[in-house]
Parts: structure tokens; C-alpha cells; sequence
């Protein structure tokens, strides 16, 4: 079992293409579900989803639509919504992207039966999904799953085909807005999968998911899904911010530790100046350095810390990567600090 040093483009292209169409949605799922850990989750929203929503709105500036979205992204029901069920199969068999012609129906019927097998059957036992009546009686047993979710999959193993190939197309079409994204955020996006790679797998029922999933060879981590702990066949995804949000502690302890992470960026001089030169407008990377009399690497360093904990965001312009400062992460940090000391 491996973690990939890497993001896995199928999963974020399309988690990129659902996250702009249910932004709000997901911010309030993604809020309610911290909560349930104990975690105050709109100061863990505030505090580490500035990077994961400006990576979307970069990816929605390049965006194509496509006109099989509604079927495929119509709906915020992730018991058993069309998009996990073919966003699934393809990361697993990702040879469908360019023999997607070549793949038959009963196959891809096949890849869907087991991918219902151990989330929806709960016995393991992969659903028979070749005739209109076994479809209809596999539903029937999952009283959880929403009326408008059940006729969205209905469609689905109607015309198998035809959703694996829009899906495809809607990634192909939209790499190009993911490569994007990614190169406006990389340094913090690289920052924050690094310090992945250093802490491992830290959340205990991670493991639970693998010895559920004995064949996983791979795991990826998720900027699109942060807080994300998925299995599949072979390949599994941790989202970045998973061993933050589980050790997070109580709602005190996450304003102190989110105070002194952004007291420590501040603490160091270089760092505190690059932001005094940043509030005057907007520079690129060799002119930090040059006006701060720092090594281009030492500036890059500097940079990447003070993006991974918000203090700055990028843009490009000219082929050049222009550094932009973010006055509301001081006025959250004053908020802090008031709380801590004046209240």
C-alpha cells in the first residue's frame, strides 16, 4: 500500500466539476460532518478551505459544460448517486478513457454490479443488474436510497454506454481546467501533500477501510475531498486534511492551535516582511526575493509556508506567478487573538 506523491485526475477532475456545482452544499455537509467529530467545523471550515475553494474557482474559470450534467451531477444524494458509481468505475479501470468505444455494456454492468456490491448490498454480494425486473428489485432493497436517487440509477443501467462515455468526455474536456487550477495552487497544493506523506495514515479507521478492501495497491490524496477516506478495488483516496480534522481537539483548543500556527508564520522576519511588501500590490516570486535580499529557493519556501496556512494566494499572468496577500486571514487572526486575551 502505497500514497501517491501525486493527485489522481479522474477523481479530482470530476469532484472539481460537482464542487462548483454545490459549493454551498458541500460547505454545509462538510461543516455538519466536522461537528459530529467534535470539531468546531466552521472555524476548521474558515481556517483551512480558503486553498480548496480557491482551487475551485480556478478550475470553474476554465470550466466546459457538458449536456449530460444533470444526469450525471443532479443531485446532492451521495447514497447512491450516478456520479460515485461511474467516477468509480473509471478510476479503476482507467484504460475505459481511451477504449471507452471498445468497452460492451455488459461489462461496464458488470464494473457497476461490483462496485454496488460493498456499499449498497452490505452482504458483499455484487446485485444481478442484467434485466429490467433485477434492477428494479435491487433498488426496491435499499429503502434508504431517495425516489429521484433511485430513478437517476435507473437511467443509468438503462444506458451504461452512453454515461461512462459522457463522463469520459467530461473529463477530457475538462483536464485542461484541472491542469489549470492545479498550476495556480501547486506550491500549497505540493506543501500540503508532502506533509501527507510525512504524517501517514493517522486516522485509526482508515485501516478498517483497507482490511475491507485487501487489494488496494494505491493510495492517492484529495484536495478536492480534503476530509475524504474512500476505498476501492485497488486504489483508495485520504484526504489532505484528514489527520487535522481527527485531532483537531476542542473547539479552545483548535482557536489556540489555529492562533499559534498563524503566530509562528508572523514570528519569522522574513515571512512578516514578505506580507508588509505583498499588502502594496502584487508580486511575482524573483521580485520578493530581489526587494527582501533573499535566494530565490529561501523566498519559494517562505511562500509555499505562507500559502498553506492562507496568508497569500496565487495568480498567473505572463507566464510569471504573481503572489497576491489575503487581508481577511489578519482580521481572523485579531479575532483570535481578542478571544484568547480580551474576552
Amino acid at each position: 500500500m502505497k500514497l501517491k506523491k501525486e493527485l489522481n485526475p479522474v477523481f479530482e477532475t470530476i469532484g472539481l466539476c460537482c464542487y462548483i456545482k454545490y459549493k454551498k452544499d458541500i460547505r454545509e455537509e462538510t461543516i455538519e460532518a466536522l461537528n459530529h467529530l467534535g470539531v468546531d467545523g466552521q472555524l476548521f471550515y474558515d481556517h483551512n478551505y480558503p486553498l480548496i475553494n480557491q482551487y475551485a474557482d480556478d478550475f470553474a474559470a476554465k470550466y466546459t459544460p457538458h449536456a449530460d450534467e444533470e444526469a450525471l451531477f443532479g443531485s446532492m444524494d451521495m447514497d447512491m448517486d450516478t456520479t460515485y458509481i461511474v467516477m468509480a468505475s473509471i478510476v479503476e479501470n482507467p484504460h475505459w478513457i481511451d477504449q471507452v468505444d471498445q468497452i460492451s455494456e455488459d461489462q461496464i454492468l458488470q464494473t457497476f454490479s461490483e462496485m454496488f456490491a460493498d456499499e449498497m448490498n452490505g452482504d458483499g454480494m455484487a446485485p444481478d443488474l442484467t434485466t429490467l425486473e433485477s434492477r428494479i428489485d435491487f433498488l426496491n432493497r435499499q429503502p434508504e436510497i431517495s425516489d429521484s436517487s433511485k430513478w437517476k440509477t435507473m437511467m443509468l443501467l438503462g444506458e451504461p454506454k452512453r454515461y461512462v462515455k459522457s463522463m469520459v468526455e467530461i473529463y477530457q474536456q475538462n483536464l485542461p481546467a484541472f491542469s489549470y487550477a492545479f498550476s495556480k495552487n501547486q506550491p500549497a497544493i505540493e506543501a500540503l501533500v508532502e506533509r501527507l506523506s510525512v504524517e501517514g495514515f493517522q486516522h485509526a479507521a482508515f485501516q478498517d477501510i483497507m482490511s475491507k478492501f485487501p487489494g488496494i495497491e494505491t493510495i492517492y490524496p484529495s484536495i478536492i475531498s480534503p476530509v475524504l477516506e474512500w476505498g476501492l478495488s485497488t486504489v483508495g483516496f485520504y484526504g489532505v486534511f484528514v489527520n487535522k480534522s481527527y485531532g483537531y481537539g476542542s473547539l479552545q483548543e483548535q482557536e489556540k492551535a489555529a492562533l499559534l500556527s498563524s503566530l509562528k508564520m508572523l514570528s519569522d522576519k522574513s515571512r512578516f516582511e514578505i506580507l508588509a511588501l505583498l499588502k502594496k500590490g502584487a508580486k511575482y516570486n524573483l521580485e520578493i526575493a530581489e526587494e527582501l535580499q533573499l535566494g530565490a529557493p529561501t523566498a519559494s519556501h517562505h511562500m509555499n509556508l505562507l500559502m498553506s496556512n492562507g496568508f497569500v494566494t496565487i495568480e498567473k499572468q505572463d507566464a510569471k506567478v504573481y503572489y497576491h496577500f489575503i487581508p481577511e486571514k489578519i482580521r481572523q487572526l485579531i479575532q483570535l487573538l481578542e478571544k484568547q486575551f480580551l474576552m
